[in-house]
């Protein structure tokens, strides 16, 4: 019977049959006394009745270390070495999945051993570090001393400008506290000024779409007069101290859209517009002599009333000219 030599190895034969072993026993009555424990000798080493010769082979066979060496492409692997390996873990199958042979397997351990071995662990800071230790340690790691000696410069010559100066510099000491790398630093700040960038566009689509959504819903409502009603809007806006029109228009209300563009907001500054210079808000854009441009137009209308007839067809020239009358009778 042939030995196993592997658990995932196939059965192999030494080669013998322990013929030897008989044989020898068989001469041990005619031979010397010598021949026969030697043949007893080959019984007792060989383990299946072979002599010398057979114990020769079979020791041949199993000298060494036991190693086998899995380069050998004599040395047959079943199949199922994968599923005998993984021990029923599939974990494992799948990891042995991934190789094409055992030696592909060996071959992958020994490098990742190699591997673990040149790989440096970073040391870690002891919590109850000193100051002397605490130095030494990012020396080491390559932090700098101090927050302000951290390499912020950033790429595509980006610049951090003096309005963001106290924000930088708040995180440089917040970094330095804790113990971060320049690297880290400088992907930190890089992300900052990526989502800067991006918040500013977010906001300027959405201000374009809250624009477009407000004049949608002033035109439906302020019909004939959206045009009219938007330039004594801004009019109205001018008149105001410097600088404040721009910070009114800039502002952004709750839920991050411009002040300029809520069509609550505009209603109420052609309605306060009207109410507090009613001659101007009839007249927009008329020039510097508003109530002489008013008069003017009143006139124009009172001629065209001596045709009576047509006058009577006329209805947006009535319209326009009650709200002149209206306008001048409240400005005197």
């Amino acid at each position: 019977m042939g030995r196993k030599f592997w658990p995932y190895m196939n059965e192999a034969t030494d080669g013998t049959d322990g013929g030897g072993g008989n044989d020898a026993k068989a001469e041990t009555n005619g031979n010397s006394g010598a021949d026969g424990a030697s043949g007893a000798a080959g019984d007792d080493v060989g383990g299946n009745n072979s002599g010398t010769g057979a114990n020769s082979d079979s020791a041949g066979t199993n000298s060494g270390s036991g190693a086998i060496d899995i380069s050998d492409k004599s040395v047959a692997w079943p199949d199922d070495w994968r599923q005998r390996s993984a021990k029923g873990d599939e974990k494992r199958l799948k990891l042995l999945e991934r190789f094409a042979s055992p030696e592909a397997a060996m071959d992958a351990l020994v490098n990742a051993t190699e591997k673990l071995k040149t790989t440096r662990a970073t040391p870690v800071l002891k919590p109850d570090a000193t100051p002397e230790e605490v130095t030494a340690w990012r020396t080491e790691n390559g932090i700098p001393a101090k927050p302000e000696e951290y390499d912020i410069s950033l790429p595509d010559g980006l610049v951090i400008g003096e309005s963001d100066k106290p924000i930088v510099d708040g995180f440089l000491k917040t970094a330095h506290d804790n113990n971060m790398t320049p690297a880290q630093v400088k992907q930190s700040l890089s992300w900052y000024y990526a989502e800067q960038d991006r918040q500013r566009e977010a906001f300027a689509e959405r201000d374009i779409q809250n624009r477009a959504e407000a004049e949608e819903k002033l035109r439906a409502e302020w019909g004939a007069d959206y045009k009219r009603n938007a330039t004594i809007a801004n009019n109205f806006l001018d008149s105001a101290p410097e600088g404040l029109k721009d910070r009114i228009m800039g502002a952004r209300l709750a839920d991050g859209s411009p002040m300029g563009n809520d069509p609550q907001f505009l209603n109420f500054l052609v309605n306060t517009a009207r109410e507090l210079n009613p001659v101007a808000s009839v007249m927009p854009g008329s020039g510097g002599n508003v109530m002489q441009a008013m008069e003017a137009e009143i006139t124009t209308l009172e001629s065209k009333m001596k045709d009576s007839v047509a006058w009577h067809r006329d209805k947006k020239s009535q319209a326009r000219y009650m709200e002149l009358v209206s306008a001048r009778d409240k400005g005197r």
